[in-house]
C-alpha cells in the first residue's frame, strides 16, 4: 500500500478525544523525589506527563487532547498540544468526571451523538502511536459502550520484569489491567459514581472494584456479560499483545525501568548556533493581564527572568543541558538581526534562534529564507503572533525542549516587493497605525502605543478605496481594509484565517469590504471571536498572489511592521523557511 493510500484511509478513520489524569497524588516516588506532581518528574531530562501527551498528539485517530491536573502542569512543553487543562475533584473518580464534563460541554456542545470519551493515565510513558491506535481501533470496531484492555501475565513473565504488579486470576489465567479505558456516555459513570467513590485502592486493580459492584465471575465472557447488564449497554474487554499498555511509572524501581527502556528524546544534531535577541522586545507600558486574556495573548508564569541579562542567561543555561551551546547576538539598529541570519547561512550554522518578538522574528527569517539553517523561536514580544501560531510555549524551558527535541517543519513564507513575512500583510488602516505609532511612542507604551494611536486616528482616517486582484482574475475586488495572511492569527490569538494553513502553498486573503461604524465594531468582535472570515462584509480568497494598485498609496505592513505605501505586488514562497517545533 502506498504511503499517500494509507494517509487517506487513516484521515477517514473516526477520530477519538482523550482525557488524560495527572492530578497528584503523593505515592511512593514522592517518598524518594519529594515531588508530589509526579508528571513533573523527568525521565532523561523530559517530565513524565510530556511523555504521555507527546504519544496521544502523535497518533492520527486523537483528536482533541484534555489534561486533569493542577494549574503547575502549564509550565511543561507538551501543554501546547492540550486543548484545555481541568482542575482535578478532590478523588480519582471526581477528577474523571471533572474530565468529561469539561469535553461534553466545550467540546460536544451537549450534543447527544459523539464519539465519547478515551480516559488515560498521565504516567503511561511507555504508549506509543501504534499502540494507541489499536486501542482506538478496537473501539471504533467493537461498538462498545464501555471498552477495556487486559495483558496477560505471560507477556511479563517472558520479559523477566520482576516488578510487583496486580494481577486478576480468570479461569487458568491471570491478567493485568491497562491505561486506557473507554465509555460511550456520561450517564454510564454518573450511575456507578456513588459506588466507584468508595473504592480507595489501586487504580489498576479491578478485582476489588468488580467484587464492590457485585460480579464474582471468573471469566472474561462472564464478566463482560455482567457489566452489560450494569450499565445497560455493551461491555468488551480485549487482550493486548502490547505489554507496554499495562506499564506506567509508580514506584522508583518503574522509573529506573523506564530510563533503561526510552529513548533520549533529545535526538537534535545542532552543532553551531545562534541566539539573536532583540534588548528591547517586550519593554514599555505592560498590558494588563485582563486585556492579554482579553487579546489571546500568552503569558509566561513559571521561572520569570527578572531582567533580560538573566532571561538569556536561563535561556542559555536551559539550552546547554541539551547539548545546544550557543554564540548569543544582541540586535542594536534596524535590520541587524537580518545581517546576523544571513551571516549565520553564509558560516554553515544549522541553527538559529531568534529570541524576541514578531519584528525580531521576521528580520531574521528575511536572513534565513531559502535556507537549510533551521530557525528556533524564544517569544520574548508582547503579541507573539507567530509563537502561538506554531504552538510554541512561552515557558523559557520549554521552548528550548521545543528546540532540542529536533523536530523541524518545513513552512511557506509571504514575500511583499521582495520583503518575506511569516504571518501576516496588511494594506490601509492597521499599516496607518503602525506607521504613526513610532518608536518613541511603542518605548514608552509597548503594545498600548497601538491601541492608543487606533482610537485617536480611527476617526481621522480616510479609508479609501483599495483595488486588489487576486492571481491572473480579470476583475479587480476592492474594499477599505485588507488583511493578507500566511497563517491564521493576526495579533494576539485572534484568528482572521480559519482555512489557512502554513505549509498548502496558499496565501489567505480577506478584503474589508464596507466602512460603517457598526461594521468597525462588527470587524473587532469577529476577529475576537475567530470567525471573522465567515463575515457577510468580507470577501476571502486563497490565491497564490495579490497585487494591490497604486491608487490610493495605501500604507502597507509585515508582519506588523510598516513597509511601504502600494503599489505592492504579494506572493506565497512555498516550503521556504525550516522551523524547529
Amino acid at each position: 500500500m502506498s504511503i499517500d493510500h494509507e494517509s487517506a484511509l487513516m484521515s477517514k478513520k473516526k477520530k477519538y478525544n482523550v482525557i488524560i489524569l495527572a492530578d497528584s497524588v503523593k505515592g511512593p516516588l514522592y517518598e524518594e523525589f519529594g515531588q508530589e506532581h509526579k508528571a513533573l518528574i523527568p525521565i532523561h531530562g523530559k517530565p513524565i506527563l510530556d511523555w504521555v501527551v507527546g504519544a496521544f498528539h502523535k497518533s492520527e485517530l486523537i483528536d482533541n487532547i484534555i489534561v486533569v491536573g493542577d494549574e503547575v502542569l502549564d509550565q511543561l512543553a507538551s501543554m501546547r498540544h492540550v486543548r484545555a487543562r481541568v482542575m482535578p475533584g478532590v478523588n480519582f473518580f471526581q477528577s474523571i468526571i471533572h474530565g468529561i464534563t469539561y469535553m461534553k460541554t466545550s467540546v460536544y456542545g451537549l450534543a447527544d451523538k459523539h464519539n465519547g470519551y478515551l480516559l488515560a493515565f498521565g504516567d503511561a510513558v511507555f504508549l506509543t502511536p501504534d499502540i494507541i491506535d489499536e486501542v482506538v481501533d478496537h473501539v471504533s470496531q467493537s461498538r462498545a459502550d464501555l471498552v477495556l484492555h487486559y495483558t496477560e501475565r505471560k507477556l511479563f513473565d517472558k520479559l523477566r520484569f520482576k516488578d510487583e504488579r496486580v494481577y486478576i486470576p480468570l479461569g487458568k489465567k491471570q491478567y493485568t489491567d491497562t491505561n486506557i479505558y473507554y465509555i460511550s456516555r456520561f450517564n454510564m459513570i454518573a450511575s456507578l459514581i456513588e459506588e466507584l467513590s468508595q473504592f480507595k485502592g489501586d487504580r489498576k486493580d479491578h478485582k476489588p472494584v468488580l467484587k464492590m459492584l457485585g460480579c464474582d465471575y471468573e471469566t472474561i465472557p462472564e464478566i463482560e456479560t455482567f457489566l452489560s447488564k450494569k450499565i445497560s449497554a455493551k461491555a468488551k474487554i480485549f487482550i493486548t499483545q502490547y505489554h507496554e499498555l499495562s506499564m506506567e511509572v509508580d514506584t522508583p524501581q518503574d522509573l529506573d525501568k523506564a530510563k533503561r527502556l526510552l529513548r533520549n528524546p533529545w535526538q537534535h544534531k545542532y552543532q553551531k548556533a545562534k541566539l539573536i535577541y532583540n534588548p528591547h522586545a517586550g519593554k514599555g507600558m505592560s498590558l494588563s493581564p485582563f486585556l492579554k486574556s482579553l487579546l489571546g495573548m500568552k503569558q509566561r508564569k513559571f521561572d520569570v527572568p527578572s531582567s533580560q541579562e538573566d532571561c538569556i542567561a536561563k535561556i542559555k543555561k536551559y539550552l546547554a543541558e541539551y547539548h545546544i551551546h550557543i554564540e548569543v547576538s544582541p540586535t542594536q539598529f534596524a535590520g541587524h538581526a537580518t545581517q546576523f541570519a544571513r551571516q549565520c547561512v553564509n558560516q554553515n550554522y544549522d541553527l538559529v534562534i531568534a529570541a524576541g518578538g514578531d519584528g525580531t522574528i521576521n528580520e531574521v527569517i528575511n536572513g534565513l529564507a531559502g535556507s537549510e539553517v533551521a530557525l528556533g523561536i524564544i517569544p520574548l514580544g508582547t503579541a507573539n503572533v507567530f509563537g502561538i501560531e506554531m504552538k510554541i510555549p512561552m515557558e523559557l524551558k520549554a521552548a528550548c525542549q521545543v528546540i532540542a527535541s529536533g523536530q523541524t517543519r518545513k513552512i511557506d513564507l509571504g514575500c511583499a516587493n521582495g520583503r518575506y513575512f511569516v504571518c501576516m500583510a496588511g494594506i490601509g488602516f492597521d499599516a496607518h497605525v503602525l506607521k504613526k505609532a513610532d518608536s518613541k511612542l511603542k518605548k514608552i507604551y509597548g503594545a498600548l502605543a497601538y491601541a492608543i494611536v487606533g482610537i485617536t486616528q480611527i476617526f481621522s482616517y480616510r479609508f479609501r478605496r483599495i483595488i486588489v486582484r487576486i492571481d491572473d482574475q480579470r476583475i479587480p475586488r476592492h474594499g477599505i481594509f485588507v488583511v493578507i495572511g500566511n497563517g491564521k492569527y493576526y495579533g494576539g490569538g485572534m484568528m482572521f484565517a480559519s482555512r489557512a494553513d502554513l505549509t498548502d502553498g496558499y496565501l489567505d486573503v480577506c478584503i474589508f469590504r464596507h466602512k460603517s461604524l457598526f461594521s468597525v465594531f462588527s470587524f473587532l468582535f469577529g476577529f475576537h471571536r475567530g470567525n471573522i472570515d465567515k463575515h457577510l462584509n468580507i470577501e476571502y480568497f486563497q490565491c497564490k498572489s495579490v497585487t494591490i494598485y497604486k491608487k490610493g498609496k495605501h500604507p502597507v505592513h509585515v508582519d506588523a511592521e510598516y513597509l511601504c505605501d502600494t503599489p505592492v505586488n504579494i506572493e506565497v514562497h512555498p516550503q521556504s523557511l525550516k522551523v524547529a517545533v
